[in-house]
């Protein structure tokens, strides 16, 4: 876990910058992470900083402080990581197509999705959430509304808040997109739960 190559989310301590960031290299007591350009400046000696990771077993949490940094990299101390969400649904891949409108809710359908609406395709689905790819960054935080057409071309709403973002790396048979978007599900009809139950149930046996 904090292993080189892995991409994490890092929050500033007492401010309101989060950023997205790769672990370059590690050893038993330290991590080198590399940052955005133009964003060192935040990064100096002493500085608070919370790195969050996710992987199969859920939401990991290291809260440490800058060492030192230099040229678009940093130096933290590696400390006892902390599990702060246990991933509690099964997700299976699907590549389903999803239109969204941001900022929108249930009680806006169906005037919401038109043929303009912003576009994205789905990696990986659960009962809680899923993640698209997209070709622009959406932040964490923001808040929007989701139609997921299904296999059988049936549209599934649902209401959703952006958990993080990272840019994408290319993978063979994935949809195209510069990045990929994750996003937890806040409000879903009963019906549209167990359609995305049925689904999910489906693509577990097929594996």
């Amino acid at each position: 876990m904090f292993e080189a190559g892995q991409k994490l989310e890092i929050d500033v301590l007492g401010q309101q910058y989060r950023f997205t960031g790769v672990v370059r290299q590690t050893d038993n007591d330290h991590l080198l992470i590399c940052i955005p350009p133009g964003s060192d400046d935040l990064f100096t000696e002493g500085v608070p900083v919370s790195l969050t990771l996710s992987n199969g077993k859920g939401l990991f949490q290291m809260d440490t402080r800058v060492l030192k940094s230099k040229s678009g990299q940093f130096v933290v101390k590696r400390t006892r990581p902390c599990l702060i969400q246990r991933r509690r649904t099964a997700r299976v891949p699907g590549y389903l197509p999803v239109r969204f409108c941001l900022g929108a809710n249930l009680e806006d359908v169906p005037g919401c999705f038109t043929r303009d609406s912003e576009r994205a395709t789905t990696v990986d689905l659960s009962v809680g959430g899923l993640r698209l790819r997209m070709d622009h960054i959406l932040f964490s935080g923001v808040n929007l509304l989701l139609e997921i057409r299904m296999e059988d071309d049936h549209p599934i709403i649902v209401e959703g808040v952006v958990v993080r973002s990272a840019a994408a790396s290319e993978k063979p048979g994935e949809p195209g997109g510069r990045y990929l978007v994750s996003i937890r599900f806040t409000r879903v009809t009963r019906v549209d739960q167990l359609e995305i139950q049925k689904f999910v149930s489906k693509m577990q046996v097929a594996s």
